[in-house]
């Protein structure tokens, strides 16, 4: 399967800083039904409320209570991030980097989720990782200053991205086996935006081991035992105090 990467969508969540008071609640599901929601954010939305039209932006990407209209969750989210919401500056730049709504343009992509990831927003500053790592040429650096940002709040992705960037080196990052193997685990700590799953090919089950293939494999076979044993100790050191996540955001797959 080699080094495969899937991020999967799993309904409609409010992901971090989209908290709304006095939600009418279903009496049966004890949540608020998809289509009063979107309702009820409408017309808050339409008086300016930068809160209000995330949400609604959020409903018409998923197609919760709306029918889903990528192209009119960008305009609710363009409104809203134009009022330097970061929430909305973050999901307006994923909408410029996946072309969901909008011609894909990555420089449109980096303005947008810039000011947010300054802010603070942890999926803004891991998008910008993945922008920089992605982009032609990449720029290692600028990727790693922001993926160091977001893995310091736990993000899952930017953990993995600062393993590719070891892993292949180079573009002014020196290769780095240790740092890599240590990243490759450490991505078991770390957490996704509600609603979203990382799956890894390959990855060991526990955060130290040798396993026969894979991602972890195609990295320990060419490490000595002493370089392992380090990249278990890194990770002891940055894991202190931490558990892993009570539900688990990282399903990892065997190779076939």
């Amino acid at each position: 399967m080699g080094y495969a990467v899937v991020l999967a969508k799993v309904g409609l969540a409010l992901v971090a800083g989209l908290a709304f008071a006095e939600q009418r609640l279903d009496d049966s599901t004890g949540h608020e039904p998809a289509e009063g929601a979107a309702e009820r954010y409408r017309g808050d939305a339409e008086q300016g409320d930068a809160h209000a039209q995330t949400a609604l932006g959020l409903a018409y990407q998923t197609g919760q209570g709306v029918d889903r209209d990528y192209g009119e969750a960008v305009v609710w989210y363009r409104r809203a991030a134009e009022q330097g919401h970061a929430e909305a500056q973050w999901r307006l730049c994923e909408a410029y980097a996946r072309g969901r709504g909008v011609e894909r343009d990555r420089a449109k992509a980096k303005a947008w989720c810039l000011p947010a990831a300054e802010a603070g927003h942890i999926w803004a500053q891991e998008e910008l990782g993945q922008l920089y790592r992605m982009s032609t040429p990449p720029d290692y650096p600028r990727a790693l200053e922001w993926y160091g940002l977001a893995s310091q709040q736990g993000s899952a992705v930017a953990r993995l991205g600062m393993h590719y960037i070891y892993a292949a080196g180079g573009r002014g990052v020196r290769r780095d086996s240790v740092k890599a193997l240590a990243y490759l685990d450490y991505v078991k700590f770390g957490r996704m935006p509600d609603g979203m799953k990382l799956a890894v090919a390959g990855v060991a089950s526990q955060p130290v081991g040798r396993p026969a293939g894979g991602m972890r494999g195609l990295l320990t076979r060419k490490m000595s035992k002493k370089q392992i044993a380090e990249a278990g100790q890194l990770l002891q050191q940055w894991t202190v105090g931490e558990d892993l996540p009570d539900e688990p955001v990282i399903e990892y797959l065997d190779p076939e």
